[in-house]
Formats: C-alpha cells, sequence, structure tokens
C-alpha cells in the first residue's frame, strides 16, 4: 500500500515537473517573440530615421548651393561695378577672370593691372590718384548750367588730377558781378566724345552737389558745357590744396602739424559728413570719403577750414537701398568697409572711411602704404560672419565673434596705428577704433562724432562717461591705463607703487576758466603743441585734495596751504613736476594713516618758460611788457614748472597710490 502511494507521488511529481517545463519554454517561446518584433520595430524605425536625415541633408545641401549661388552672383555683380568703377570696362573679359578666380576680386585687378601703362599704377607710397587740390567741388549752386562765355580756363595751372577728370585754375563772371571770381575747373577726360557712363557720373555729381550748402562742403557753382572740352563743373577754389597734399608736405619735409589744427580739420570734416547725412528727404551718401577728398580753403594751415568734395560716386540712401549693385565696391580699397564689398553702404560706410582718414591725419601716412592692391583687398574685405553649424551647437554669435576678433585683431588688419604722430591724443586712437569696427552698428554717427572731437579740442574727451559727478572713478580701459603709465613712467626704477584708484575730476566751473586760458595761450602767435603739457604732477596731502578740485590750483591760499612744504628756489608759484617721483616724496604727497598717498596729473599751460630765481613773484618780461608764462628749474631741460596764474593748471586726474 506505501509502495503504491509513493508511485503515485512520483508520477504526479513528475507530471507537474513536466508542466512546469512546458510553461517555462511557452513563456520563453512568447519572450523571444516579444523581443524579435521588437528588434524588428527598432530596425524599421532607425531605417526611416535614416531616410529622414538623408532627406533633410539633402535639403540643407539644396539650400545651402541655393545660398552659395546667391552669393556668387551678388559678389560677381559688385565685382563687375567695382572693376568697370576702377578703369577696367571689358565686361565679357572682367566677367571670364572672376569665373576662373572664383570671384577674387584682388586677383582679377593684378590680373588686369599687368595691362595698364605703368604710369596708371599707384602712386608713390600707395597714394590714390585723386589727391590733387581742387580735386572737385560742390555746394550751393548760382543754377547748375553756365555759360562758357563768362569763363576763362588757365590750361597753364592745372591743380590735380583724379581718376577721371583734371582740376585746373580760372575765373568766371558770374552775373550781376562786376569782377570775375577766382574758381576751378574740373574738366573731364575725353572732352566731348565722353562715354555715357561718366556722363552720367557727372549728371549725378551736380544734382546731388548743387543742393548742398555748408562751410564744411566745397561748393558746386554749376556745369558747363565748353567748346573744346566738353562738360566742365566749375567749382569753388580752395588755394590750400588738398587734405592729402598738405599731410605728403609735412611727411616729406618733417614738418609738424598742430594738433589743435589737425583735430579741428577732423572735427570739420565730421561736421560736413553730418551735414550730407542729415538731408531731407534722404541723406546724401559719400562713399569715397578719404583726405585726398577733402579740400583746404586757405594755404595758411592754421587759419585754413576743411571742406568735403569729390561727390562723383555719391548716392541718395534711397537710390542704395533700391539698387544693391550700387554701392558694390566703390570707393577706394583702402577706405572701404567690409560691407561695401558685399554691396550695402549706409551712413556708417562713411563713418568706416572717415576713420582711415583719421589715420590719414594722426599718422600723415597712406594707410596700408607698401601693400599690393590684392593684399588691400584681402584685409578690407576680411569680416566676421555668423556660422549657423557652430551656433547650432551651443556655441552664440557673441562667442564666435570674440574667437574670431581674437585670432583676426584689428591690428592685422587696419592701417598700423603704430605710426601715429608723437602727441595723439589716446582718446583720439579710441574712437578711431570704434569708427572702423567691423560691425556697422557699433560705429558712431557723424553727430557723435562731432560732439566727441568738439569735447577733445576743448581738452576733455572722456567727460560724462560714468556719469556727470565731480569725481569718477575710472574702469579699466584706455583713458585708465594711459594715466596710470605716464604715474608709473616717471617713477624711479626701485619705487615699488600700488595704484588703489584713478578719479577723473569733471569741475565745469574750473575748466571754464581754465579752457578760455587754453584758448588765449594755444591761438597765440608762433604757439606750439608743447605749450600745453599732458601730465605734468602735484603731490599734496589728502586733507588739500577737496580744496583743488573744488578751487583748482588758487595762489590767494594755494602757496600757503596747499603748496606750503614746496620749495620757493624757483618762484612763488604753483610747482608741477614732469616726473612722478619728484611729487611722490612725502613732502609733498603726505601719506595718511594709512599709509596712502595723493598726486594729481594736471594739464598745465607752461607757454614761452624762463628760469626761475629764489622767491621770485613773477615771471621775467619777455618783451616789452609781455611776461613769460611760467619758470623751470632748467630752461634747457625742464623737470620743474612753476605758474602764476590761477587758471594755468587743471587738476584732470587723481591717482590714489600706497608705496611698497
Amino acid at each position: 500500500m506505501a509502495a503504491k502511494k509513493q508511485a503515485e507521488a512520483k508520477t504526479k511529481a513528475d507530471a507537474e515537473a513536466a508542466d512546469a517545463v512546458k510553461r517555462q519554454a511557452g513563456a520563453k517561446a512568447k519572450a523571444d517573440a516579444q523581443a524579435a518584433a521588437a528588434e524588428e520595430a527598432q530596425k524599421k524605425k532607425e531605417t526611416e530615421m535614416a531616410r529622414h536625415r538623408s532627406r533633410e541633408a539633402e535639403e540643407a545641401k539644396r539650400k545651402a548651393e541655393k545660398a552659395r549661388t546667391k552669393s556668387e552672383q551678388d559678389q560677381r555683380e559688385a565685382a563687375l561695378y567695382k572693376l568697370e568703377e576702377m578703369g577696367f570696362t571689358n565686361t565679357s573679359r572682367n566677367t571670364m577672370l572672376l569665373e576662373q578666380l572664383h570671384n577674387d576680386v584682388a586677383a582679377v585687378v593684378n590680373q588686369l593691372g599687368q595691362d595698364l601703362p605703368a604710369d596708371q599704377g599707384l602712386k608713390d607710397r600707395g597714394r590714390d590718384q585723386g589727391g590733387a587740390a581742387g580735386d572737385a567741388g560742390c555746394g550751393a549752386g548760382k543754377g547748375d548750367q553756365l555759360e562758357e562765355s563768362r569763363s576763362f580756363i588757365d590750361t597753364s595751372r592745372v591743380l590735380g588730377s583724379g581718376s577721371f577728370a583734371d582740376v585746373m585754375s580760372g575765373t568766371y563772371q558770374f552775373p550781376g558781378r562786376q569782377q570775375t571770381t577766382q574758381v576751378a575747373f574740373k574738366i573731364f577726360r575725353g572732352g566731348k566724345g565722353l562715354s555715357l557712363s561718366i556722363r552720367q557720373k557727372i549728371k549725378e555729381e551736380v544734382e546731388i552737389g548743387m543742393k548742398l550748402n555748408h562751410r564744411n562742403v566745397a561748393r558746386l557753382y554749376g556745369v558747363l558745357t565748353h567748346t573744346e572740352y566738353g562738360p566742365s563743373l566749375v567749382v569753388e577754389l580752395c588755394p590750400g590744396g588738398s587734405l592729402r597734399m598738405v599731410l605728403d608736405r609735412a611727411h616729406d619735409s618733417d614738418c609738424d602739424i598742430l594738433w589743435n589744427t589737425r583735430i579741428r580739420w577732423l572735427k570739420e570734416i565730421a561736421s560736413g559728413m553730418a551735414h550730407l547725412h542729415s538731408l531731407l528727404p534722404t541723406s546724401i551718401i559719400h562713399r569715397d570719403l578719404k583726405a585726398a577728398n577733402v579740400l583746404l580753403s586757405l594755404a595758411h594751415l592754421d587759419q585754413a577750414i576743411a571742406k568735403v568734395c569729390d561727390f562723383g560716386v555719391a548716392k541718395t540712401l534711397v537710390t542704395l537701398k533700391s539698387n544693391l549693385s550700387a554701392g558694390g565696391g566703390t570707393g577706394t580699397l583702402a577706405f572701404m568697409p567690409p560691407e561695401a564689398f558685399k554691396g550695402r553702404f549706409s551712413e556708417k560706410s562713411d563713418k568706416f572711411s572717415f576713420a582711415v582718414l583719421t589715420y590719414e591725419v594722426v599718422s600723415l601716412e597712406m594707410p596700408h602704404a607698401g601693400k599690393s592692391i590684392a593684399e588691400i583687398t584681402k584685409l578690407a574685405m576680411e569680416s566676421f560672419t555668423v556660422s549657423k553649424a557652430l551656433e547650432k551647437r551651443g556655441v552664440t554669435a557673441a562667442e564666435q565673434e570674440q574667437e574670431w576678433l581674437e585670432e583676426n585683431p584689428f591690428k592685422d588688419r587696419r592701417p598700423d596705428l603704430s605710426l601715429v604722430s608723437p602727441g595723439c591724443p589716446p582718446s583720439l586712437l579710441d574712437w578711431t577704433m570704434k569708427s572702423w569696427s567691423d560691425n556697422p552698428d557699433k560705429r558712431p554717427t557723424f553727430k557723435e562724432g562731432v560732439e566727441f572731437l568738439d569735447n577733445l579740442l576743448e581738452g576733455r574727451p572722456y567727460w560724462g562717461e560714468g556719469g556727470a559727478g565731480e569725481r569718477i572713478i575710472l574702469p579699466e580701459g584706455t583713458e585708465k591705463e594711459a594715466v596710470v603709465a605716464s604715474f608709473r613712467n616717471t617713477l624711479l626704477a626701485n619705487q615699488n607703487v600700488a595704484i588703489i584708484k584713478v578719479e577723473r575730476v569733471q569741475n565745469p566751473t574750473l575748466w571754464s576758466s581754465y579752457s578760455a586760458k587754453r584758448q588765449t595761450m594755444l591761438h597765440s602767435p608762433g604757439a606750439t603743441d608743447s605749450y600745453e603739457r599732458t601730465w605734468l604732477f602735484h603731490g599734496t596731502g589728502e586733507d588739500k585734495v577737496l580744496k583743488i578740485i573744488k578751487q583748482g590750483f588758487n595762489r590767494s591760499f594755494g602757496f600757503k596751504e596747499v603748496n606750503e612744504n614746496a620749495l620757493t628756489m624757483y618762484g612763488k608759484g604753483v610747482y608741477f613736476a614732469v616726473n612722478s617721483s619728484y611729487s611722490s616724496s612725502h613732502r609733498y604727497s603726505k601719506p595718511n594713516g594709512a599709509g596712502e598717498q595723493h598726486m594729481f596729473a594736471c594739464r598745465v599751460l607752461v607757454g614761452e618758460y624762463c628760469q626761475g630765481r629764489q622767491d621770485q613773484p613773477t615771471p621775467d618780461v619777455r618783451k616789452g611788457t609781455d611776461l613769460y608764462d611760467s619758470t623751470v628749474d632748467d630752461v634747457k631741460k625742464p623737470e620743474i614748472f612753476v605758474t602764476y596764474h590761477d587758471a594755468q593748471a587743471y587738476p584732470e586726474y587723481l591717482v590714489k597710490f600706497k608705496l611698497q
């Protein structure tokens, strides 16, 4: 019985085990089927995704090819226009070369340039051919069509030559005037046989020029049709010649041009350009602004007024916006903004050209002198463009631009600012760099330029930056760097100094007195840039700082209080040192409880100076009843200046420092 039960139990267990194996096999088969189905679905999904990516890639490639084709067409159209402007008028040959050389303008120009006569290349030192005196002129007219019978052209007096015309002196008898007026005649090469394109240029120049009436824009009186010379413009005669000629003479003869005069010319040019850009109903874009296209009203430089001229390629903004190719490549290579090569021009394009013109004025050099046309073209065309591919990877446009500018800095792509003449205000170089930014939106307007140059002429270019308060702590930047460099460069080799802060002093009342004295002295006969020294140093105690900022170097209290510890060896005035090491002495710059010292970096009108003497109350007599302006420790090599007029010095910056 027991054996039977055991057999039944075993049979039952075996059956259950068999059932379990069967269930496991079924579950495994089901799982395998599900896995196979999932794998098949995944393969199908991946196949579909691959097809989608392929379609996207094909679409992107198609769009890129379309954009590339359009870009090439735009570039070719702009390049063809530029080549025509430069005198290469064989369109079929130009097109063929552009296709062969992949729209490389510089390479095409070099290739075509090999066919030019030797005298049509760039002139000495890379000068543009349009730099002659009286190269053109525009202004308020007397009616655009003038009479040949009233004119006299003196062909023996050629004032200069441009790309398409020569300028000669002569006279014109205006109706209602008894005497003839000295004028200049712009006579176009080709005479009565001028091409249609040149005749169109003349028409556009007259249409634009007759609208203009501004002190800093050369006058256009009208146009006459001469029997021998054909269409000729009658323009204002400017005896000073072109600004480029004046700069060349100064460069070649090592003759100095006062900084006050240079800055005034820049302000006048900016004022004339601001007028062009403010005209209604639409502004005028010059498109070829350079020193060669600026005339000086007189040969006497200190009195000469700068006048913008030559509107042969000028356009109204409406015209430029309605015709993309109208702006393509027009102008002079070294003065052209990057966007000009894409056929885009605006008021800010002229501002870029003005920045390069400013370089001409501050350096006396031609931009990119000595470089080939191909090199100049490459430099002019280079600019940053946003990469959409990098944006998709998370690299922002700002980050891309920063990286690009680090790899392609301005110093490698713009004219060499290390060549500027000694004494150039750092603020003017700052402004120049802002004005030739790759991004047109970052360039200041001419109206802003006039305001800046006004302030610079007054000697306070940075006023207002950082606030309107009386004391402005300077952030890191060019302004602070210039002051700190002047301070550190005149310390002794063994003086280790920590700069705590630098403040700009903005006291309008104090500045007004100084400015009036400055104008009188800098405009006196025989005045030079050295009449004003920037900067001389004056050390003082912390307790005297506020009094100087509020009242300046007032001798009524200054000699007893501000200067109580100064020697009177060179006169009883206010003392200023060429070297900061002198003023950093504890005798003058008294340390406070924390060991901190204070020193003013000052503008000082030293004028004409003589040897100082112990307890001298005033400078010596210079001539007649006129006294010298200041006294010094050594006339041949002064290191100490003593002033005797309260308005002769302005405490421009306050340096707080600590000797270590």
